[in-house]
């Protein structure tokens, strides 16, 4: 049994597990049976990988795509470890900022570890394992075009609104479906453009809410901060919130279904503040999840307060 473990808030995560499925069908003649795709946050990765031990299903094989690495996952080492003694071969994919000694650690706990900020993970993926096939690339340009937020390609930015949207255990089999559907090369069908017909007015209204829930508080010596919240995916929200408020020195987005928060800043060290929180991510932009973010219909208050005691730590 093969296990894929990726990043499922955005077209990259997704991206880079359609590669993977594609490489296992074309160059290894894979049955679907054999290979099991999950999806993982910050906030359950631990919880996955102690699943696949709790339940005995003992993977030959375990890949883990566009996730970073932050203090609480240290826990991963004795897992792998144990997995290791299971014969169990360990790959990971990453472009996340993660310290120096994290990276050899990984790299002499797995199988193979790569890790280049530079690059999408499914960029990363597909330079490995299908450097000259044609849906591969494109896989990886449209995954590109968003997680660099190039914004040149709208169909990238339609698929990345619907997997924003597919967040969670609830949604798992329309994840799973996009990922064989991209790995066949389809990207756009009936079926998608369904998908997008019936969401379109539900993510309208998500993103006017976030709006008008909007919370505009000023940090002395650092400047204005946004935050809001909605039930959508917090990257999401944080694009949308993004062209409309132009002058905030950071914006911060709680996707209030399951209390997963995205920041992205110019002006302050986003990896840093998401790390404090358990989470991480890239300089300009992380995400980390906050236990009880939103109550009430409300910003937590005591959440505000932390995150802007982290916020002034960690200027630029």
């Amino acid at each position: 049994m093969i296990v894929s473990i990726t990043h499922g808030e955005d077209i990259d995560g997704i991206g880079a597990q359609a590669i993977l499925l594609r490489y296992f069908k074309l160059k290894r003649e894979i049955e679907s049976s054999k290979i099991v795709l999950e999806y993982a946050h910050y906030s359950n990765l631990l919880e996955k990988l102690n699943r696949l031990l709790k339940n005995n299903k003992n993977p030959e094989e375990l890949y883990i795509s566009d996730l970073g690495f932050n203090k609480q996952f240290s826990a991963v080492f004795p897992i792998f470890h144990q997995l290791k003694n299971l014969n169990c071969k360990i790959y990971w994919f990453d472009h996340h900022i993660v310290e120096k000694k994290i990276k050899r650690r990984l790299k002499d706990s797995t199988e193979l570890y790569l890790n280049d900020e530079k690059r999408c993970g499914a960029e990363i993926l597909k330079d490995y394992y299908l450097p000259e096939d044609e849906i591969a690339n494109k896989i990886a340009l449209y995954a590109r075009d968003r997680d660099f937020q190039l914004n040149k390609i709208p169909l990238a930015k339609k698929l990345d609104s619907l997997i924003a949207f597919y967040r969670g255990e609830e949604y798992i089999e329309q994840q799973k479906k996009l990922v064989k559907l991209m790995s066949k090369g389809v990207f756009e069908n009936k079926w998608i453009k369904d998908q997008l017909i019936q969401l379109k007015v539900l993510i309208k209204a998500q993103k006017d809410l976030a709006v008008n829930r909007v919370k505009l508080i000023e940090i002395e010596d650092f400047g204005q901060i946004v935050v809001t919240f909605a039930e959508l995916g917090a990257s999401q929200i944080t694009r949308y919130i993004e062209t409309v408020l132009k002058k905030p020195k950071l914006f911060a987005s709680i996707d209030s279904r399951h209390n997963e928060i995205n920041i992205h800043s110019q002006y302050a060290n986003c990896r840093n503040i998401a790390a404090q929180f358990n989470g991480g991510g890239h300089l300009n932009r992380a995400g980390f999840s906050y236990e009880n973010a939103v109550e009430n219909d409300k910003i937590n208050q005591k959440f505000l307060d932390e995150l802007i005691g982290i916020i002034k730590e960690n200027k630029l």
